[in-house]
This record gives C-alpha cells, sequence and structure tokens, in this order.
C-alpha cells in the first residue's frame, strides 16, 4: 500500500496557503524561493557579462560561476526527486543509500543521473555539462587555462545552461508578488503573475543574448587545438635525440613509457663495468617485451579523429569526442613536453655553463 501522495500534497498546500494568510511559513517559502532564484540568475547574468569581454582570463571566471549555478541546480533536482522517493514510506526505496550519497556529493554522478533516471537532460548536454566541469576542475585546481578553447567551451557551457534552467530549477512556484518581485519582472521584461517554466526560458533567452557558441565555431576550435597539439608532440619525438634504444620516434615514445613505469629501476651492487653491462642487458630485455599504452599510430589516429571533428554539428558530440582522445593523450602530452624541456635546460647549461 503506497501513501496518498497528491493528497498529502493537497493537505500541505491547504496549510500552508492558510499560514500565508496570516503571514506564515508560505511566505518564508516564497521568499526562499525567490532568493534562490534571483541568486542563481544574478550568477549567470555576470557570467554573461564576462563572456561578453572576450578574453581568457574572463572566460576562466566565467566559467567558474557557470559551473555553480549547473551544480546547485542539479542539486536541487536531485534532493527533490529523493524527498519524493522518501514520501512513499510502505515502498522500498528505488535507490540504495550508496548511490543517494555518491550524487549529491560528486558532479559527474548528478549528470548521469539526471540524464539516465529522471531524462531531464538529454546525453549531448550531458556531455556539455561534464566537460565544461572537467575544464573548471583544471583551471580552478590546477591552474591550467586552454587558451584555444576555453572561451568557445564557456559559451557553449553557457548556452547550455540558460536552456536547461527552466526544466532543473525545479521548484514550487509562486503566484503572489510584491515591489521587490515586480522589480524582478519589471528587470527582465515580462508580465506580472506566476514563475513557471515558460517565464524561466524567456528570462533564460534574455540572459543569454548572443553570448553563447555556434556549433562549428566549436567543432572548428576544438579541432585546431586537438591538431596543433598532437602535431607537437610527433614534431618533439622527432626532435628528441637518438640512442640505444630510441632509433625512431617510435621507439622514443615507448622509451619515455618504459621510463615512467620504471622499467630502468634496478640495484647496482658495484660500479664494475660488468655489473653496467648486465644492468643495461636486463633494460633491454625488459624494453623489448614492454607493451607501451600509447604508440605513434595511436597519435596519428588521433590526430585523424581529431580533423573529422570539424564535420560535427552537436556541441555535445564535438565534447563527447574531444573528451575520449584528450583524456588519454594529455598524461602523452604532458611527458613528452616535460622531457623536451628538460633536454633544451641541458644544452642551455652545457652552452651557456
Amino acid at each position: 500500500m503506497k501513501l496518498n501522495l497528491n493528497r498529502k500534497e493537497v493537505k500541505q498546500n491547504s496549510v500552508s496557503i492558510a499560514k500565508f494568510a496570516q503571514g506564515g511559513d508560505f511566505k518564508k517559502c516564497k521568499g526562499e524561493f525567490m532568493k534562490g532564484l534571483m541568486k542563481d540568475l544574478a550568477q549567470l547574468e555576470v557570467a554573461g557579462e564576462l563572456i561578453e569581454k572576450n578574453t581568457t582570463s574572463t572566460s576562466r571566471l566565467a566559467l567558474f560561476l557557470i559551473d555553480n549555478v549547473a551544480e546547485l541546480i542539479m542539486y536541487k533536482n536531485v534532493m527533490d526527486e529523493f524527498r519524493r522517493d522518501d514520501h512513499y514510506i510502505l515502498k522500498p526505496s528505488k535507490y540504495t543509500a550508496k548511490k543517494k550519497e555518491e550524487i549529491k556529493k560528486l558532479f559527474k554522478p548528478k549528470v548521469n543521473f539526471l540524464v539516465n533516471d529522471l531524462s531531464k537532460i538529454t546525453e549531448s548536454d550531458g556531455f556539455v555539462l561534464k566537460v565544461g566541469h572537467y575544464l573548471r576542475n583544471e583551471a580552478y585546481h590546477n591552474g591550467i587555462i586552454r587558451d584555444r578553447i576555453i572561451t568557445p567551451i564557456t559559451r557553449t557551457y553557457f548556452q547550455t545552461i540558460c536552456k536547461l534552467f527552466p526544466s532543473l530549477w525545479s521548484r514550487v512556484y509562486v503566484h503572489f508578488f510584491n515591489g521587490e518581485e515586480k522589480e524582478f519582472y519589471r528587470r527582465y521584461g515580462i508580465g506580472v503573475g506566476g514563475i513557471d517554466h515558460n517565464v524561466l526560458a524567456e528570462i533564460g533567452s534574455k540572459i543569454l543574448r548572443d553570448r553563447g557558441c555556434k556549433e562549428c565555431e566549436l567543432a572548428n576550435a576544438i579541432a585546431e587545438d586537438l591538431v596543433i597539439r598532437l602535431q607537437e608532440t610527433l614534431e618533439y619525438l622527432e626532435y628528441l635525440p637518438s640512442g640505444k634504444f630510441t632509433k625512431s620516434p617510435a621507439d622514443t615514445l615507448k622509451w619515455l613509457q618504459f621510463i615512467e613505469k620504471g622499467g630502468s629501476e634496478s640495484k647496482i651492487i658495484s660500479d664494475s663495468p660488468e655489473e653496467f653491462r648486465l644492468f643495461w642487458k636486463g633494460v633491454e630485455e625488459k624494453f623489448n617485451i614492454f607493451q607501451p599504452k600509447i604508440t605513434l599510430e595511436t597519435c596519428k589516429i588521433w590526430l585523424a579523429k581529431a580533423t573529422d571533428i570539424r564535420n560535427e554539428k552537436d556541441s555535445g558530440i564535438i565534447l563527447e569526442k574531444f573528451w575520449e582522445i584528450d583524456r588519454q593523450y594529455l598524461p602523452i602530452e604532458n611527458l613528452v613536453t616535460e622531457v623536451v624541456n628538460g633536454y633544451e635546460m641541458e644544452i642551455d647549461r652545457q652552452i651557456h655553463g
């Protein structure tokens, strides 16, 4: 037997309306609703103003604000769903305590929950949110700014949140207003009345204006970024000197991963020539059977895939394909770049002392 949720809601609303007439809890609930709504919209407005400046630094700051709004409105959604689930006190919960805790704490599970369980976000928009959050974390925690793509991705993230805002702001919509709310309505040029999905969609459209990013612009920026970086890595592998185990760029890439995995680590008991001979023989044997995670052929395949991104027309697919390559390529890019920088520093030291 299930609790009659509709009857309970009607009863609760009747009590709330009665309290509102006496200046009670309903008025307080309405005030909290408006505060939360205006706070989130204010963040989006500031983000839009920063985006308009069209610089790397302002895009970075806008990204922080957009990502915060995204997480807040997703959190409100999942909490509303969990509260509804808890109302069915005579029926087992649809969600385990572990799943609820993970969704409440982490960004990606929130997105997946809204995509797969609640169908409030499309898979395409979900990838925009995930990649936007990924770049936000890079910029905030590690100071990494992707100069070529941070602005188009921030604009795309902004555009997506403005579009999703009406369906994700799942609060009780109030049909009463006071002076402060009249000013709120006036500011956005909308008629006085209740705040519903249509009103929020109109507000989102007014905030977005021309601050979004066309799919073709995003595709070109993403493709160009990946192509430039991959070509640079391939050139670096050609540039690094050959040696006993690195007679080709493919060998060099394998050797760098071999070293990173500790393949040349071994205990040398003495400085005798025989000891060194045995050491390098052991290294060679291990190197010959070592299977690198990324090969030169892998980089060339990525290069072809990156070039093809220019043909994509959907923002989510563009960013999904970017993420598929970037998450695997970035560690190799950093590894090769670090070795090249060290090599050049050593040359400079030898020349200038």
